[in-house]
């Protein structure tokens, strides 16, 4: 079973991948080629499971937050079992 996932972009559909992954109970590294696109992408991840905690859908958006790590280096995702681009 595959628990490691490296997702390269942190836009609407990459971002959407790894709150899927990472709400599956995979850890993710988030990778693109600046923070600031990375903290804009984390940022809409939050939001999003914050809506779905408010519905009931996530017990615990925070613990699949913390699945989540960013990076602008893809060297820091070596490890991955699975690269989605």
């Amino acid at each position: 079973m595959i628990q490691r996932v490296l997702v390269v972009g942190s836009g609407q559909m990459g971002a959407g991948i790894a709150q899927v992954a990472a709400s599956a109970g995979m850890r993710v590294k988030l990778v693109d080629v600046g923070s600031e696109q990375l903290e804009r992408g984390r940022a809409g991840i939050a939001a999003s499971l914050d809506k779905l905690a408010a519905k009931g859908q996530v017990a615990d958006p925070e613990a699949v937050l913390a699945r989540i790590s960013t990076s602008t280096e893809l060297a820091d995702a070596s490890d991955a079992e699975l690269a989605i681009e």
